[in-house]
């Protein structure tokens, strides 16, 4: 079916509250599944977004680009404490029926986590000096953040991801349960990324943390419980805590969507033109 002026369709549910207004392109159903997609449209909140679906060699390829990443998420009712961000996700459909996984790479850049986030939760209980207090009530603004992920009718798993910005690094990964809305995570949280990464330049220290110590400060965490009220643990701060600031440098957005070292699985391609 093709969508256009001539056979117009004006809107498509995304969520609770969210639709895509005025969509354009074409889709394809072959009784079970969507075959075919190359939509564009605008989110009802105000954000575009570019989805494209396309069956090679039997395998469904997915990308989707969006300006209000932070919009797309929370209309598919996955995250609600995103404000804004360049969105973009290129994942595959691999098996059918109850066996089909979704598996994929998210990338989102200049985004900002709202006070409700677990990681302002995480900061508050680490008691990094200055931070805290500073997003306090604006949250935390982030240059990008890289995630692997694979999606089953039960779970979300969880790849080693990685989110930076100028105030704080965070290294994560664990699962989401979708059947009882429980999540488990872990992972590391360093403050001072910008000043961190003035310090690996130091020499002598440079060497040190290329050898596998690094951050000047960091913690660790856990989070586990109820999705919408999980319990959050948080380590005291440790020196030169090893491996946070190397794994936050190298391979971090390379342009291509790759991450050496951060994933445990190649970023799939994008659908082919």
């Amino acid at each position: 079916m093709r969508i256009d002026t001539e056979n117009a369709l004006r809107n498509i549910r995304l969520g609770a509250e969210t639709v895509l207004q005025n969509p354009s392109g074409r889709l394809a159903h072959d009784g079970e599944n969507w075959t075919d997609i190359d939509l564009l449209g605008t989110l009802s909140n105000g954000g575009q977004i570019d989805l494209q679906l396309q069956t090679v060699d039997g395998k469904r390829e997915v990308l989707l680009e969006s300006d209000d990443g932070g919009g797309v998420l929370s209309a598919l009712d996955w995250v609600n404490t995103i404000e804004g961000g360049t969105l973009r996700v290129a994942g595959t459909f691999v098996g059918s029926g109850a066996d089909e996984t979704f598996a994929g790479q998210l990338a989102l850049e200049d985004f900002k986590l709202n006070e409700s986030s677990l990681a302002v939760r995480i900061l508050s209980l680490a008691s990094f000096s200055g931070i805290s207090d500073a997003v306090a009530g604006t949250g935390i603004t982030m240059r990008r953040a890289e995630m692997p992920f694979e999606v089953t009718d039960d779970e979300i798993r969880i790849g080693k991801s990685k989110a930076r910005g100028a105030n704080v690094g965070i290294l994560a990964s664990g699962r989401i349960d979708r059947v009882l809305d429980q999540i488990e995570l872990e992972g590391e949280i360093a403050p001072a990324y910008m000043i961190n990464s003035i310090f690996s330049n130091i020499p002598g220290l440079k060497e040190i943390l290329a050898g596998g110590g690094d951050a000047i400060l960091a913690a660790t965490f856990t989070v586990d419980g109820p999705l919408d009220d999980p319990n959050v643990s948080v380590n005291p701060l440790s020196i030169l805590a090893p491996g946070i600031l190397r794994r936050l440098i190298y391979g971090f957005g390379n342009g291509s969507g790759s991450d050496e070292g951060s994933t445990e699985q190649p970023t799939p391609q994008p659908p082919a033109e």
